[in-house]
């Protein structure tokens, strides 16, 4: 038998792949794998050991056996799962025999075979071929014809030379020829489906397989691909007339499963975990659990691979599943193996640089490894011994401009290389830069050939084609470059030296003035540095000075690097950067600029101002970059150093998954629980279970939790929600009535799938909200609205007959109080004047007491005569009848004749009646008869409430009106009592004995007489101090004229008070004959003629 050449291939340096677990944060990953399938909607299904599940990209649910439910899986051992055309999944398990499920109604379906049983007959192996099954057991092989439900046995005999040659059968597949091939625990051979006699392989005298044949593979070119227990990998081409073996590392190799990727690749699952032989020829590469790698395989125990529709790799071990993404294996790392040499000899690397030949070479804190892109290796240089205690714990590394290598370490020692990495020297300066904590944090060379090396402790220029140094600066000197230790510098196209400092900020420094200047974080200037903390700078193509600081990227463009304040343009993580402690700055050829970050790496566009992100799930092995460790090599790959190797991509061939997935909308919640709604087109919801939430599934299994949603219920959203990452979908309190919810979703790139979910359904209103309950509301509210309708129509009869009441009786009133006003002024005019003429001695002298007693008769008949007219003028005015006449008015005049006229009243009282008005008090518009009632009022009712003291009638310019005040020393009024004085019949009672008499008009009867004059009537009052009341009129000096119609202008007043003035009972009139001109009388009262 001929063996080809094929070999394993030693550890790769670069490790391209990539692996993760296919977890849930919500379920249990399943474990022991034994197949996996990809419906048409886009679930996984996995076959296990322990049952079957199902895999939406977040969650597993899993199917077992329930002996309870005869609809459950008949036996949790499944072997192998077949996806039939009919969307069905058909599953071979150990003990239960060939089993169907349906997924639209999760139930399973036992095969029933007339005289097998599966207790005893256990399953091997199965092969769907059309309306055959091919079942393996512990006993043969079994044919179900599912049309005619016969069964053939097929049994191991070893008298038969054309029987099946071992007794269990791990493997049967048909090749292109028809030919039926199976593997047996006693070799292969070929079945004659004509004759039902077997072949054993190989043909003709050539040495059959002893080996237990443990799994067949038909390639796509129609060879056949053999694995076995023992013996590894064999491949049978040429019509089985080659056969080739597939060497690897290991003597005894248990192959479980073949598979041809669509990229070529054949990938291969052992006990020792994956092979792949590449398509080209190229050596086998192996890879399993590293526990120095976290992205290698996590289980070396494979039983079954599978590609998706993504053309994602789907690893399935005793441990559970893992995927793989060979096509989009964007992100490569290099890491320590300490088992291997041609691995970095330390995971911790402190500087990255580029000699002549493209080697690539690392500082780490094991020494110098030197990276050889194109064979793939590395070599750990061997340090030179030196005089000085230089460590290897390398801190930074430089390739100068003629090859020498130049290597600091943690102690401040300096060491140069030549290109072939021997000693050239030690710099002598070590000792200068020796201390407690002395690492040497960058080595630069500007394009004069100078070497600048950066420490703890201090900043130093080692002049261009020497060793010395020219220059030292003190870290906490006064010096600009002395402010703080600097941890990286950059030299710009005019050559300006730009250093990045440990709390000190950016400092650009001119070598040839040696003057500088600081640009430090200022928290009121947004457009200042965003932190004082450094750790990168770059220049990119167009000369922009790009800062990497603790807390943010910076811009400075080139115009703005020469300007005294420059305006620092920002990012920070508020503008999609997953985080803004930038620790390295690179820009590819493509113009994307890359950055290093704690958390990950980003990329931005710098014209879309686009974000990208990317974290250990895009194949990182380390989120947290190392600072100004980066390298952009001259073949176009960047490398970013970390604590846990190298991350190296190469951006010109980075890719991006373009698969667009389908949509599903999965479960659907409400009150009663979940269900599955995969098989309902709609459903109907009860009235009160109008609380819903969905689960929806974008079937990319790349990042499923950075699959972005957007959604919108048609019925209840007028536009498309916001995307979200989200799966879960609430809606609360939908109204009854029907609805569709439209899904549309992303990859984890961002690229939306065509395609959108929809699912509809309905809530039923409840029995009050049905239509024939809003008829029945209709009728109901149309009989109400008839029934108002009467009742109002009744309202109204009776409100018109209350209002024709009320006229009748206020028409009544009025006439009763005209007749009574006519009957009590005709008497009263009569017994007054009889009275004034007896004490004018008409009927002879009179005695004194009969005297005063015509006075009190004179005196009650006036003030009851004055109560009439009261009444008569709160009737007008309480019916807006009352009109008044404006006109030009000396107010000086009227005050005159008040305060004569009220001087009677103050009888005997120690009252001093003052009027305070000026020469030059302009008139007023007035009704002047109307004025003297209201100055009469409250002169009347100042006297009348003064004991003692003074009354004072003043009148005060206001700018265009004149304020008229009437102030007494009287009782006062209480604080409590000022709102109600001005109500009609109000009176002031300070006693239980009526001390003040009076109707309780007066006031009321002022107060609408001084609004009918456009304005207020106002009073300020203290007990026992006194009271001010006072109003203003308009000047009649330039101002307009006002005729105003009270009805019209004032509101109605339901009621008035006053304060009644007193009668003076003890006026004595001169009993003397009367002379000069007589008065003719004539009344129709006999009592007044």
């Amino acid at each position: 038998m001929a063996l080809p050449n094929f070999v394993l291939a030693e550890d790769s340096a670069v490790q391209s792949l990539s692996f993760a677990p296919m977890s849930s944060l919500n379920s249990k990953m399943p474990d022991s794998i034994s197949g996996i399938v990809q419906d048409k909607t886009g679930y996984l299904w996995i076959a296990t050991f322990n049952g079957l599940y199902r895999y939406d990209g977040r969650n597993y649910k899993s199917f077992k056996h329930d002996p309870r439910d005869n609809n459950s899986l008949s036996d949790n051992l499944v072997i192998s799962i077949h996806l039939l055309p009919n969307g069905s999944l058909l599953l071979a398990t150990a003990h239960g025999g060939i089993v169907s499920f349906n997924p639209k109604t999760e139930t399973f379906d036992s095969l029933q075979l007339v005289g097998i049983d599966f207790n005893s007959v256990k399953v091997q192996s199965l092969l769907v071929d059309g309306d055959n099954y091919w079942i393996g057991t512990f006993q043969g092989l079994m044919k179900y014809n599912t049309q005619t439900q016969q069964i053939t046995r097929y049994i191991h005999n070893p008298l038969d030379e054309f029987a099946l040659p071992g007794r269990l059968v791990n493997s049967v597949i048909r090749d292109k020829s028809d030919q039926l091939w199976v593997g047996t625990d006693s070799g292969l051979a070929i079945l004659n489906t004509n004759t039902d006699e077997f072949t054993q392989f190989p043909l003709e005298d050539k040495a059959t397989f002893s080996e237990q044949i443990t799994t067949l593979y038909l390639d796509t070119d129609g060879s056949v691909w053999v694995g076995t227990e023992q013996q590894g990998l064999f491949h049978i081409t040429g019509a089985g007339s080659r056969i080739e073996q597939v060497k690897f590392e290991v003597g005894k190799l248990w192959v479980r499963e073949i598979l041809r990727l669509k990229s070529g690749e054949l990938w291969v699952a052992t006990d020792n975990g994956v092979y792949v032989v590449p398509a080209f020829g190229n050596p086998p590469i192996h890879y399993q659990n590293n526990s120095g790698d976290p992205l290698s395989l996590g289980d070396d125990d494979v039983w079954t691979i599978y590609q998706d529709e993504s053309d994602l790799v789907i690893i399935g071990t005793t441990k559970g599943l893992y995927k793989s993404a060979p096509d989009l294996a964007n992100f490569r790392r290099m890491l320590h193996g300490p088992l291997s040499i041609n691995s970095l000899s330390n995971n911790y690397i402190t500087g990255i640089a580029e000699n002549k030949d493209g080697q690539v070479l690392f500082s780490t804190l094991s020494g110098l490894d030197v990276f050889s892109p194109v064979q793939n290796q590395i070599r750990r240089v061997a340090l030179p011994l030196t005089r000085t205690e230089f460590s290897n714990r390398l801190q930074s590394i430089l390739v100068d401009n003629i090859g020498r290598v130049w290597l600091g370490d943690s102690n401040g020692h300096i060491l140069i290389l030549d290109n072939n990495y021997r000693l050239l020297q030690t710099l002598p300066m070590a000792a200068e830069l020796s201390g407690v904590s002395n690492k040497v944090l960058f080595i630069h060379q500007t394009s004069s050939g100078d070497i600048w090396i950066g420490s703890e402790r201090k900043l130093i220029r080692i002049a261009s084609g020497t060793f010395s140094i020219a220059r030292s600066f003190e870290i906490s000197g006064g010096h600009i470059l002395e402010h703080a230790a600097s941890i990286d510098m950059v030299e710009d196209s005019e050559g300006f030296l730009w250093f990045a400092t440990r709390g000190a900020g950016l400092i650009k420094y001119n070598p040839k003035t040696d003057q500088g200047q600081r640009f430090y974080h200022q928290s009121d200037q947004p457009s200042s540095l965003t932190q004082d903390t450094l750790n990168n700078l770059y220049i990119d193509a167009e000369q922009s000075l790009w800062i990497a600081s603790t807390n943010g990227l910076n811009r400075l463009t080139k115009d703005q690097t020469h300007t005294f304040k420059p305006t620092f343009e920002t990012w920070l993580e508020n503008d999609g950067l997953s985080d803004a402690d930038i620790r390295g700055i690179r820009q590819d050829a493509l113009g994307w600029l890359w950055l290093s970050t704690g958390s990950g790496l980003s990329r931005i566009n710098l014209q879309t101002k686009k974000i990208e992100n990317f974290s250990e799930e895009d194949g990182l092995q380390n989120s947290s970059f190392s600072p100004r460790v980066v390298l952009a090599s001259h073949q176009g790959d960047f490398y970013f150093g970390s604590n846990l190797g190298v991350s190296v991509i190469s951006p010109e061939n980075f890719k991006r998954n373009l698969f667009l997935p389908k949509l599903a909308i999965v479960e659907i919640s409400i009150r009663q629980g979940p269900w599955q709604i995969t098989s309902l087109a709609r459903s109907t919801l009860e009235h009160d279970h109008n609380d819903v939430q969905f689960k929806i599934a974008a079937f990319d299994f790349h990042q499923p939790y950075s699959n972005y949603y957007r959604y919108r219920l048609v019925g209840n959203d007028l536009n498309w929600s916001d995307n979200q990452t989200s799966n879960l979908i609430s809606y609360t309190n939908l109204s009854s009535g029907y609805y569709r919810l439209e899904v549309q979703g992303t990859n984890n790139d961002g690229f939306w799938s065509k395609d959108t979910a929809t699912y509809s359904f309905s809530i039923t209103p409840p029995w009050w909200g049905s239509q024939l309950s809003y008829a029945l509301y209709f009728l109901i509210f149309i009989s109400f609205v008839y029934w108002l309708y009467l009742n109002h129509k009744q309202s109204l009869r009776k409100e018109r007959a209350i209002a024709e009441h009320l006229r009748r009786n206020d028409k009544l009133k009025d006439e009763f109080l005209a007749v009574i006003s006519h009957e009590l002024r005709t008497p009263l005019t009569g017994i007054i004047g009889i009275s004034e003429a007896m004490m004018a001695g008409s009927s002879g002298a009179l005695n004194d007491r009969t005297q005063k007693g015509l006075g009190l008769i004179v005196n009650s008949g006036k003030r009851l005569a004055s109560l009439v007219n009261e009444i008569l003028d709160f009737k007008k005015l309480t019916h807006k009848k009352l009109k008044i006449q404006l006109d030009n008015v000396d107010l000086r005049s009227a005050v005159q004749v008040v305060s004569a006229t009220c001087q009677p009243l103050i009888e005997n009282k120690p009252i001093n009646l003052r009027v305070e008005i000026a020469d030059d008090i302009p008139n007023v518009y007035a009704d002047s008869n109307r004025l003297l009632q209201i100055l009469y009022n409250l002169v009347g009712n100042a006297i009348k409430f003064t004991v003692e003291g003074t009354v004072t009638i003043r009148a005060t310019n206001k700018e265009n009106q004149v304020e008229v005040m009437i102030e007494d020393t009287g009782i006062g009024i209480p604080k409590e009592h000022l709102g109600t004085i001005f109500l009609p019949f109000e009176q002031l009672e300070l006693s239980t004995t009526r001390e003040y008499m009076g109707s309780g008009l007066g006031l009321a009867i002022t107060s609408l007489l001084v609004e009918l004059h456009a304005s207020e009537l106002k009073v300020d009052s203290a007990v026992n101090v006194g009271s001010r009341f006072y109003f203003c009129l308009d000047k009649a000096e330039g101002a307009k004229i006002i005729n105003r119609k009270p009805q019209e202008d004032f509101p109605l007043i339901d009621s008035i008070q006053s304060v009644h003035l007193p009668v003076n009972e003890t006026a004595v009139f001169n009993n003397q004959p009367q002379t000069g001109p007589l008065i003719i009388v004539a009344d129709d009262e006999a009592l007044n003629r």
